[in-house]
């Protein structure tokens, strides 16, 4: 889907059509149906009308690598808040081939819980290791879901880790019971911010 964000619809669509269907003729491989819609309006709206309208399971949206990449722009941010189904974001400086892990970030709350069950089946789907990551953090952060976290934090920092290690081995087992395909699941809990885990 491309998105124009102006008035003169039909002419930009139309010239916008041909860039689409050239990437998609670029793009396509294997056996996947590829289909290209050029539209005019609200990006954040349109791609939403859209993702309804097919029943979409995915959204991939872009991401620039450069200087302000550490922020997502206004669009991603409206997509994550309102889409109804997941969303991948996607870093121009990804290789072209996927890799062959699915990575799920486990943390607390509802969420986590959501996240967990669409990232077990679709590695289950396309038959790819599941490795679950909490990220410990180096220094006592503070929320209302996590605060006997934060006092362990101050009595013994390896508490934290092994807590971390004890609910990531349960959500494993709970995951391997889910599936049926064998699949294999590894986890750990890296020291440092969730975002940029120092450890593996």
């Amino acid at each position: 889907v491309h998105v124009h964000a102006g008035d003169d619809a039909p002419s930009v669509e139309s010239a916008t059509q041909h860039d689409l269907d050239a990437w998609v003729a670029a793009a396509t491989t294997g056996r996947a149906i590829v289909r290209s819609v050029a539209t005019a309006g609200n990006c954040t709206d349109e791609l939403l009308r859209v993702a309804d309208h097919l029943d979409a399971q995915l959204l991939a949206v872009g991401r620039s690598s450069g200087r302000l990449a550490h922020r997502l722009g206004r669009t991603t941010v409206q997509l994550i808040e309102r889409a109804r189904c997941p969303i991948v974001i996607v870093s121009d400086e990804v290789p072209d081939a996927p890799t062959n892990t699915v990575v799920a970030g486990v943390g607390h709350g509802a969420a986590t819980s959501a996240a967990l069950r669409w990232a077990a089946r679709y590695a289950d789907a396309h038959h790819t290791p599941l490795r679950l990551i909490r990220a410990v953090p180096n220094r006592p952060v503070f929320r209302s879901d996590g605060l006997l976290d934060v006092m362990a934090w101050y009595i013994d920092r390896d508490m934290v880790t092994d807590w971390a290690l004890d609910d990531l081995e349960s959500a494993a087992e709970s995951i391997a019971r889910s599936t049926d395909n064998g699949l294999p699941i590894s986890w750990s809990a890296p020291a440092g911010s969730p975002a940029r885990p120092s450890g593996r």
